[in-house]
């Protein structure tokens, strides 16, 4: 199946759920990521997925422990 992908760019704004809140920044240094009222760190992909006939889900991409 061909399918083609559309990138915006230049998005803000604040997305916000129960659990998680998004703010969304100019660059991914001014963009802050809640769940359940307090940051997460090391993130590094946040992705809103919105596919017909299913559940409108936010993934998150975390890097697991501390980075050295």
């Amino acid at each position: 199946m061909k399918k083609n992908i559309i990138r915006a760019m230049g998005v803000s704004g604040i997305y916000r759920d129960k659990e998680i809140e998004i703010h969304i920044g100019a660059s991914s240094d001014k963009t802050i990521i809640k769940v359940n009222g307090k940051p997460v760190d090391l993130i590094f992909g946040a992705h809103i997925h919105m596919r017909t006939g299913e559940m409108t889900t936010v993934v998150l991409e975390k890097y697991t422990g501390d980075l050295k």
